[in-house]
């Protein structure tokens, strides 16, 4: 049998904790600490050590699972679907809720409704018995909301632990966690001399264990009793009365090899009990089916598993299964009704039905079970075969191609009287494990049993594996290991390796790191690439990436230039070889060691060594593409049922049958040779035809075809060297795949744009009717199967556009135009092709780019913190998750079964966040504030090429310069907020519910959009300002005063409106116009005095004065104009040399009146605070004075100020010299001498005086007079010349040694050398 084929998909997701601490660890044993290790105590984070150096065993036993499945609460219970795992040498057991969508519940009921967050690590002294975990939940009708997980070890040791709805919905591990509070442990004497074999749990308050001598052990307890007080009851053939017999331990007969155990040919495999719970019914290794009455303990009915009564009689050896032997049986009841979701019931004869599996000859066998009355022993059983007429044996060997196989697990799914029933199955040969899905009819609407040996061999459908496999992932676009490796590429292998391994959901962090240790120790690299203590702690790509390189060398030419091509083709060789061994740990990662179904959803699960996967069905695109291997295959359309086959090839796709008949057929054999087309080509002419496409599709769009350039779809046929690439045989394979529909010469741009809109409508799959289901939210496992599936569609659609384009483009270049239709248009059929795949691009980004998320959980409790949870997101679900809806059907239709919701929905979701066209640039803008307001800025640089470029709208332009501006590109940020300044000023609305829907501006600056130029403006001063870019703030505040329009003359305004409102006859709307005039000056005064002391403080801090003075003397506030003066005119002083230019331009400053006067005070300070420092940097505060008064004319102030500088020279130097003036060279005093007498001079000869202030200097003061006085005293211009040839003569006294020997009044004696 050919490939079957493929309606469903498993959804493979790893089931790694919510966060590194949310593990709670729970210990079985007795003694007070913990086996585990103290780091991985409750609440504590994982050490480096446990997640690397792991070799391949130790990974094996911490990460992949040796058993597991889903156990599934009730409808009412949340959480309520729980993934359990078997770890670590069976020591560990792993719990953690799986739930997909929850209830949405009130606010004040949300205590009844919560995720599961935490995960469970259940630790026990010995392994656990091989199926030897059962879960089960308190009944219904009891308050306690709990899950009980049952334990059998090899101890033969019960352990029961119980976990209460407060451990199942809290988010945070307890800070004092007792385990013996969940706990209990049950020692029976039966489990002390006989072997427990298989167990399963009936109800939470009943047990069945079965033993390996063939007997039957039930554990019961009451409400209320603890795990640790069960009682038993034992069945045997003949009733009660013969419980404690041991004799069958001690006589001679066959056995069953088990481990170590040898099982009694009896030993049941499987057992169940019935739905009212009067008979157990059993499947032994013998081949038995029996039932057991609870009442009794007796067997009450016993046929062989496959009711052949005559043979087995007649047989001489019996058949014996193997041990290993998986589900044998499974009790059904049938719906009430044909709604898949109707609660299923006993009907009106207590009927209920078993179906059994033959591991003898993979044989199954529907039975009916009623019960008789008039036996001797009271109430009978009576069992129907009801397809007594048919063999109903899965065609396995033809499906895995195998004579060797055996069914692990298999559930029946029942329809309405029989009608549409599931059968999956999980078939094993050797490392080969699949699970299948038949679809069939037990009985017509007539209650007879229906002819279904045909549909047994032609429906099956095999259930895909997904694209993570290491098969699979070979083929995706991103897979680096086939490229010709070269130096002139723009991406080394080294990033392309980084970036397919990294991919989210793809490698587990512990495989890579596993295969990185094994790496390391084959090429005998240390433990760690890089010494001392930080060496663990470097992010495992660099650790990776330096492992890769280590040891390889470049090597040189003959002409002694460096090899780099054949430096970059021993790292790929490298690369290979490290993927080989994750490779294989990826391999084993995808075992498959369970199968579990949710009877209420109708969802299979799929459960692997280290990854859970619900079931989804395939949509209508999905069913065209993998199912085009029953297009061309003869043998594989003979094999399959024709209703199946329609049901993937339907004769018209929708309702409309005007449309083209067998469209499907036509546009998937279409598909096919595209597909065939492109797979042909070179991994590396692949990965050039996408990167171009992908280019080309982040180009602006031009509207109007008549200007773009033609001949694209050639052009790109150069690019890409397609010439060199498309074989004779490939193109002779090409020709032969569309031979049916015509030939290449008859394809028109209808045919290919049919397969376009398949991708915009996902294969027009069924569709939701648009209501929104308000009833479900999105729970944490469903937002990440939602992503995957997602994922999923656009890598398939992403594939799809990509044949289509290797199909058009070869037509394009690699045709003659004779050849082609005339209603083909290469380059139109192009650019659809390539605006699709720019839409893809861009979710595919999203989904492959991933963040860190703190997740906060209120607490149960008001008064209590939230709970913080920090994990991993993709872009994808971070950005649009809240946009997930729950669709469901129109009113009075049935909502499909869970596993096409699953699709539908992912789909939907993805479909109404899909932009198109008209929106792409809002999306764009929404995502890029969205990564600038989680300063995700890496991320935002990554996604800046897909912003549109040109003409763009305001909210797009001011997010692009918000990006600029976080990146510390100012110019640009300055450019952009500049474009966006008139949309931003007018933009009308709510700037939150219009624009911003990522929150980006708070509150307080959403108010400054929409409010005019002004406002705009002073919101992109604030930007600048706190950043402390000044220069910036300048122009924008410059920007701002501009648009902000000014009250003429506003005090003799307000005075105007003062009298007009003091007159008594004033008209009453005359009043209410002049203090609605007066509020509104008041506030125009108040915004223009804002903007321009934030312009004044940036253009001082900037320097540039003559600028800041022209904002100054713009302010009405006169304390404040003067205060802004004062600062800087000490600006201009006190910064230094610098400053020379800003004197010039301060002397050059119109101040007149109360500025001057204000400048003059400020110099003068600043003079006397500098003194008589010769270390001053720059133009002495003096000189500024004497300059500023001058040129004001105020020459007797001038010399004044120059007296204070002369006398503080006198001073200084006599401080140094003691009480004699110092070095006859310097010029100082004397220059001041000269300056201050010509001063003096050009105020006239009646005016040539000064008052001088007196002195606090020490030293000589007031030499003229001889005293201290602290009271001014009159200079005269003749004073000053008296003065002034004193110092000359003392100078040349000096220079020519004639000085007294003995100084003056100080009395002490010089030291003449």
């Amino acid at each position: 049998m050919a490939q079957p084929p493929i309606l469903y998909r498993e959804v493979r997701i790893a089931p790694t904790p919510a966060s590194p601490s949310s593990v709670l660890h729970i210990n079985t044993t007795s003694d007070s600490h913990p086996r585990i290790p103290p780091l991985l105590r409750a609440g504590s984070k994982r050490a480096f050590a446990d997640i690397s150096g792991l070799d391949e065993e130790s990974y094996a036993r911490k990460h992949l699972a040796t058993e597991a499945s889903v156990f599934f609460r009730g409808p009412t219970r949340s959480p309520r679907s729980f993934l359990w795992r078997v770890l670590d040498d069976r020591k560990v057991l792993e719990i953690q809720a799986v739930d997909l969508v929850k209830a949405n519940v009130h606010a004040q009921d949300k205590d009844k409704d919560s995720d599961g967050w935490l995960t469970y690590h259940v630790s026990f002294a010995q392994p656990i018995l091989q199926q030897g975990v059962a879960f089960a939940e308190p009944e219904e009708d009891t308050t306690e909301d709990a899950l009980e997980c049952y334990v059998l070890t090899e101890s033969r040791e019960l352990f029961t632990v119980t976990l209460r709805r407060h451990l199942l919905t809290r988010a945070d591990v307890p800070a004092e966690f007792d385990a013996k509070t969940c706990v209990k442990k049950y020692t029976s004497s039966f489990l002390s001399v006989r072997h427990p074999y298989r167990f399963v749990a009936v109800s939470s308050l009943e047990l069945l264990v079965s033993l390996g001598d063939g007997g039957l052990v039930r554990l019961e307890r009451r409400v209320g009793e603890s795990g640790g007080q069960w009682r038993e009851t034992f069945f045997s053939e003949g009733g009660w009365s013969g419980t404690l017999t041991l004799k069958r331990m001690f006589a001679q007969h066959q056995t069953v090899r088990y481990g170590s155990l040898e099982l009694d040919t009896t030993a049941i495999a499987d057992m169940a009990k019935s739905p009212d719970g009067k008979y157990v019914w059993t499947v032994s290794l013998d081949h038995w089916l029996r039932a057991w009455s609870t009442k009794t303990g007796k067997i009450v009915a016993k046929m062989d598993l496959l009711n052949q009564r005559e043979e087995h009689q007649r047989r001489q050896q019996p058949y014996v299964m193997s041990a290993e032997q998986g589900r044998l049986l499974q009790i059904v009841r049938l719906p009430s009704s044909p709604d898949s979701r109707a609660v299923v019931r006993m009907d009106e004869d207590d009927k209920y039905y078993l179906v059994v599996h033959s591991p003898k000859d993979h044989q199954f066998k529907f039975y009916d079970v009623s019960y008789t009355s008039g036996a001797v022993d009271g109430e009978g059983i009576r069992v129907q075969d009801l397809q007594s007429g048919s063999r109903l044996v899965p065609p396995v060997d033809e499906l895995l191609n195998t004579n060797i196989w055996h069914l692990e697990q298999f559930y029946i799914q029942p329809g309405h009287q029989w009608m549409g029933t599931q059968l999956w199955i999980r078939a094993r040969s050797g490392a080969i494990c699949r699970n299948f899905m038949l679809t069939f009819d037990v009985l017509n609407e007539h209650g007879e049993a229906m002819d279904i040996q045909d549909i047994w061999q032609t429906a099956w459908s095999i259930v895909d594996a997904g694209p993570l496999t290491s098969e699979e992932l070979k083929h995706c676009a991103g897979y680096p290991g086939d490229l010709d490796v070269t130096a002139d590429g723009s991406v080394t292998p080294s990033e392309k390796w980084l970036a397919f391994l990294f991919y989210p959901g793809r490698f587990s962090t512990a495989s890579t790191e596993t295969a990185l240790h094994i790496y390391r120790k084959g090429r005998g690299l240390p433990a760690t690439s890089s010494k001392g203590i930080k060496g663990p702690e470097q992010p495992l790509e660099e650790r990776l990436t330096t492992a890769i390189t280590s040891k390889v060398l470049l090597r040189r030419l003959p002409n002694e230039q460096p090899d780099y091509d054949r430096y970059q083709q021993d790292i790929q060789t490298q690369w290979q070889t490290f993927y080989s061994l994750l490779s294989h740990l990826q391999t084993r990662r995808h075992d498959s060691v369970g199968l579990a179904f949710d009877a209420e959803e109708g969802l299979p699960w799929s459960i692997c060594a280290d990854f859970i996967a619900p079931v989804r069905a395939c949509s209508g695109l999905e069913l065209r593409s993998f199912n085009t291997h029953l297009l061309d295959d003869d043998d594989a359309s003979a094999s399959v049922d024709r209703a199946l086959q329609h049901r993937i090839y339907p004769e018209y796709l929708s309702s409309d049958t005007q449309l083209p008949q067998y469209e499907s057929v036509f546009l998937s054999r279409l598909l096919l040779a595209a597909r065939e087309l492109r797979r042909s080509l070179s991994p590396t002419v692949q990965e050039k035809l996408h990167a171009a496409a992908a280019a080309d599709a982040l180009l602006p769009k031009n509207n109007n075809k008549d200007d773009a350039p033609s001949g694209r779809a050639q052009a790109m046929f150069e690019r890409c060297g397609l010439d060199a690439e498309v074989t004779d045989e490939d193109f002779d394979a090409l020709a032969a795949g569309v031979e049916s529909l015509g030939g290449l010469g008859s394809l028109a741009d209808l045919s290919i744009m049919g397969l376009l809109d398949w991708v915009d409508v996902e294969g027009n799959t069924t569709r939701m009717a648009g209501r929104a289901d308000t009833g479900l939210l999105i729970a944490r496992y469903g937002a990440s199967v939602t992503v995957a599936v997602a994922r999923e569609t656009l890598q398939h659609a992403q594939a799809i556009l990509l044949d289509v384009l290797a199909l058009v483009v070869f037509m394009a270049g690699g045709l003659e135009a004779e050849e082609l239709d005339a209603e083909f248009h290469a380059d139109d059929v192009y650019d659809s092709v390539v605006q699709r795949l720019k839409r893809v691009e861009l979710f595919l980004w999203l989904a492959g780019h991933v963040r860190e998320q703190v997740t906060e959980i209120p607490a149960a409790n008001a008064s209590q913190p939230a709970t913080e949870i920090q994990g991993v997101v993709t872009l994808l679900e971070d950005v649009f998750i809240g946009d997930w809806e729950a669709m469901a059907s129109s009113a009075g239709l049935e909502d499909p079964p869970l596993p096409t919701l699953l699709t539908a929905w992912a789909q939907a979701w993805l479909q109404n966040t899909k932009p198109h066209d008209a929106i792409w640039e809002g999306v764009m803008a929404h995502i890029l504030t969205f990564l600038l307001r989680r300063k995700e800025l890496g991320l935002a640089t990554e996604f800046l090429p897909f912003l549109p470029t040109g003409k763009a709208a305001a909210w797009s332009l001011y997010a692009t310069a918000r990006f600029h501006l976080a990146v510390g590109d100012y110019a640009q940020a300055s450019v952009a907020f500049r474009s966006a300044a008139p949309g931003c000023a007018a933009l009308a609305g709510d700037v939150a519910a219009h624009a911003d829907t990522a929150h980006l501006l708070s509150e307080h600056e959403r108010g400054f959009f929409g409010k005019g130029l002004a406002v705009y403006f002073q919101h992109v001063t604030a930007l600048f300002e706190k950043m402390r870019l000044y220069g910036y703030v300048a122009d924008f505040a410059g920007l701002a005063l501009q648009h902000t329009a000014r009250a003429p003359d506003f005090a003799r305004s307000i005075a105007a409106l003062d009298r007009k409102k003091g007159l008594q006859d004033s008209p009453t709307l005359d009043r209410i116009d002049d203090a609605t005039q007066e509020i509104r000056w008041l506030r125009l005064k108040e915004e223009r005095g804002e903007i321009l002391q934030g312009l004044f403080n940036a253009l001082v801090l900037t320097g540039r004065v003559e600028a800041a003075f022209a904002a100054l003397v713009q302010m009405d506030d006169v304390p404040v104009k003067l205060a802004g003066l004062r600062r800087l005119v000490e600006g201009c002083v006190g910064r230094g040399a610098a400053a020379t230019g800003d004197v010039e331009v301060l002397l050059r400053l119109p101040l007149e009146g109360e500025m001057a006067r204000e400048a003059d005070r400020v110099l003068e300070g600043v003079a006397r605070q500098q003194g008589g420092n010769s270390g001053t940097v720059g133009m002495p505060a003096w000189q500024i004075l004497y300059a500023l008064r001058t040129q004001r004319g105020d020459f007797r102030a001038a010399a004044a100020g120059l007296y204070e500088q002369l006398e503080r020279l006198r001073d200084s130097a006599a401080q140094h010299t003691g009480g004699v003036l110092g070095d006859p060279e310097d010029e100082t005093l004397t220059q001041c001498y000269v300056l201050l007498i010509n001063t003096l001079a050009c105020c006239g000869e009646q005016g040539a005086w000064l008052l001088a202030e007196p002195t606090m200097a020490g030293g000589v003061q007031h030499r003229l007079e001889g005293s201290k006085s602290s009271k001014r005293r009159l200079v005269t211009l003749a004073d000053l010349r008296r003065e002034y040839t004193a110092e000359l003569d003392r100078r040349s006294d000096m220079v020519h040694g004639r000085f007294a020997l003995v100084g003056g009044g100080g009395g002490e004696e010089m030291d003449v050398l």
